[in-house]
């Protein structure tokens, strides 16, 4: 392998299965078209909730590689999937809620404050 390679590598794998892919994408195909998009928006205790998409296998996995094995590079795939499957027309600004101190300490980061930065 020459040095190039290694700091720009020209495969770029699908974050699921690990298939190469065109450089812009997170997903190959096969893993696209497994999750089904629904956009579902909902008021729970006067709280609106918005789904981009089914919770699917490669969803929660990306979810819990991403909050529970210290998978900080997901941040920008996962944010990536949010920002093509949602109409960011009139927000003011995305933001986070802070995390538990102890789930803070045991994690090391907190998941929900990279995926706001991204």
């Amino acid at each position: 392998m020459k040095i190039l390679e290694l700091i720009f590598p020209n495969n770029i794998k699908c974050i699921n299965c690990g298939k190469e892919i065109e450089s812009e994408k997170v997903f190959c195909k096969n893993c696209e078209n497994k999750i089904k998009i629904i956009n579902s928006r909902e008021k729970i205790n006067n709280l609106n909730i918005y789904s981009p998409f089914k919770y699917c296998d490669i969803i929660k996995n990306l979810i819990l590689n991403f909050k529970y094995n210290n998978k900080k590079c997901l941040a920008y795939p996962l944010a990536k999937l949010l920002v093509k499957n949602y109409n960011f027309k009139n927000i003011d600004f995305i933001t986070f809620i802070p995390l538990n101190k102890n789930k803070l300490k045991i994690r090391g980061f907190n998941q929900a404050k990279l995926l706001a930065k991204e």
